[in-house]
C-alpha cells in the first residue's frame, strides 16, 4: 500500500510523521477487515484538483459529486479496474488528518486555548482515525459483498427499480460504513447532520413550487429532487450506523431524540423503519439469500418520494417518467 503525500506546506520531517502513523493505523484497522486490492492513500492539501484529476485519468463517473461538493474538501474512495481486478484508494483532504503530522506540543503552541467549542488535540486525532476507519470499512463492505450488490441491481424490473436501488445501495454502504466506523467515533454529531433533513425537505418543496411556476426546470428539478431524496435517507443511515457507538439502552434513546429532532419532517415516518431494515442486512451480510432489504428500503424510498407528490413510472420501452400533478394542497401549494 502506497501512501502518497501532496503538499507544499509539509517538510519532509513532518511528511514522514504523517506517512508513520497513517500507516500504523490502517495496519491497527485493517486486522479486523477485508483490505484485499487496497492499494493506496493520497493526501492532498489541493484535494478537489487531486479528485478531479484521478476520475479524468481513469475515466471515472465522478459519483455524481458537484463542483460545490469537491469544493468543501473530505475524503472518497476511487475504484479502479486493471486486468479484470478491482483496485481501491482513498483520497482524502490534508487538513483531516494533517494532526498526525505534528506531536501535541505544536499543536497547543498554534492555538491560545481549546475552551469552548474549540476541539482539544486528542479530539482532532480521533476524529481523524474515525473518517479513516469510515473509509476503510467501505472498502472492506465492497471486499465482503461487493457481488451480491451489483446482483441486487441486475435484478431490477425496470428503470424506476433501478434508480431507487442505487439509492437504496448508497444508503446500505453509508450505514455500513458509519456502523462498522461507530467505536472510533465519539465527536461527530449525528443529531446535527439529520436535523440537515428539515432545510433539506425545505429546498425540495421551494423546489417543488418553482418548477409549478416554470421557474425551474423539470431536469433541474428531477435531479436536485434525486439528490436530496438520497441524502435524507443517508442521513438516516449515518444516524442509525453511528448510533452503535452506544450501549443499547442509550442507543435506544439516541434514537427517540433522532425523532424529535425531525418531527416536523415527512421522513419522520420512516427514520425506524429504515433503521430496522438496515440492521437486519447488517446482522445477515455478505449472506443474504434474497433482495427482501433491497426491496423493503425501495418502497420506502419511493413512498417518500410520492409523498413530494412527485411519481415516476417506467414508459413501454423502459424510459423513466416523472409525474408531476401541478394543483397541490396543503404546504406544497402553488398558490401563495
Amino acid at each position: 500500500m502506497k501512501i502518497i503525500i501532496n503538499s507544499n506546506n509539509l517538510d519532509e520531517k513532518n511528511k514522514e510523521k504523517l506517512s508513520i502513523e497513517i500507516d500504523t493505523l490502517i495496519k491497527r484497522l485493517s486486522k479486523s477487515m477485508n483490505l484485499l486490492n487496497f492499494d493506496g492513500i493520497i493526501i492532498s492539501e489541493n484535494y478537489s484538483d487531486v479528485v478531479k484529476k484521478f476520475e479524468q485519468d481513469y475515466n471515472i463517473s465522478g459519483h455524481g459529486i458537484t463542483n460545490e461538493d469537491y469544493a468543501k474538501g473530505g475524503a472518497i474512495i476511487e475504484t479502479i479496474i486493471e486486468y479484470g481486478e478491482k483496485h481501491h484508494y482513498i483520497i482524502i483532504d490534508l487538513n483531516l488528518v494533517i494532526i498526525f503530522a505534528y506531536d501535541y506540543n505544536y499543536i497547543e503552541n498554534c492555538f491560545d486555548s481549546f475552551e469552548g467549542d474549540c476541539l482539544t488535540y486528542h479530539d482532532l486525532e480521533k476524529l481523524a482515525i474515525c473518517l479513516l476507519h469510515h473509509e476503510l470499512a467501505h472498502i472492506d463492505e465492497m471486499n465482503k459483498g461487493g457481488n451480491e450488490i451489483h446482483d441486487l441491481l441486475d435484478a431490477a424490473d425496470d428503470i424506476v427499480q433501478e434508480l431507487v436501488s442505487n439509492i437504496s445501495i448508497k444508503v446500505w454502504q453509508e450505514y455500513y460504513a458509519c456502523r462498522l466506523s461507530a467505536k472510533s467515533n465519539y465527536i461527530l454529531g449525528d443529531l446535527d447532520t439529520l436535523k440537515s433533513c428539515i432545510d433539506i425537505e425545505k429546498r425540495i418543496i421551494s423546489n417543488r413550487k418553482k418548477y409549478n411556476k416554470n421557474k425551474l426546470s423539470l431536469d433541474e428539478f428531477v435531479v436536485d429532487f434525486n439528490k436530496s431524496i438520497e441524502i435524507v435517507f443517508k442521513y438516516c443511515a449515518y444516524f442509525h450506523g453511528y448510533g452503535f457507538r452506544y450501549i443499547e439502552e442509550d442507543r435506544s434513546k439516541n434514537i427517540l431524540n433522532g425523532l424529535i429532532c425531525i418531527k416536523d419532517t415527512r421522513v419522520k415516518e420512516y427514520f425506524i423503519k429504515v433503521g430496522k431494515i438496515l440492521n437486519e442486512a447488517f446482522e445477515t451480510f455478505p449472506d443474504w439469500e434474497t433482495n427482501q432489504m433491497l426491496l423493503d428500503l425501495n418502497l420506502l424510498i419511493i413512498s417518500y418520494m410520492n409523498n413530494f407528490h412527485v411519481f415516476t413510472e417506467a414508459t413501454n420501452i423502459n424510459e423513466l417518467c416523472y409525474s408531476i400533478p401541478v394543483f397541490l394542497e396543503g404546504d406544497l401549494s402553488v398558490a401563495d
